[in-house]
């Protein structure tokens, strides 16, 4: 992450959490406080919150991707181990979108094992 060094030695981040200012503090001959309210800044702060943003859609469609995987599987096949479930929802969202379509060429349980063991690893 992005990291700034206080006029008093420590570290604050730009962060959507916002933690707890020591407003005593000056960075660039600014209070904290009144940096805290600078565009600059405050393009940094929208940026990180953008960004975190980005990550939770990413990682809710990878979610999904795995959950509807399982799902079509199961249908598929009556039954899924637990370990194929795991492995699964580790696989990233690329890899997933791809077993959606290659799944539809299984003729049985035994294909998603080999498949997972030519695309599970990066």
């Amino acid at each position: 992450g992005r990291g700034w060094q206080t006029a008093g030695g420590g570290y604050f981040a730009a962060s959507a959490c916002r933690p707890a200012l020591n407003t005593d503090r000056m960075i660039v001959g600014l209070p904290l406080q009144e940096l805290r309210h600078t565009r600059a800044v405050q393009e940094i702060l929208e940026e990180g919150r953008q960004e975190g943003r980005e990550e939770g859609l990413e990682a809710g469609r990878q979610q999904e991707a795995a959950a509807l995987a399982v799902r079509l599987l199961v249908r598929r096949f009556g039954s899924l181990d637990q370990a194929s479930r795991d492995a699964l929802t580790a696989l990233p969202l690329p890899r997933l979108e791809q077993l959606a379509e290659d799944l539809l060429d299984f003729s049985g349980p035994g294909d998603l094992q080999t498949w997972l063991a030519d695309n599970g690893d990066d």
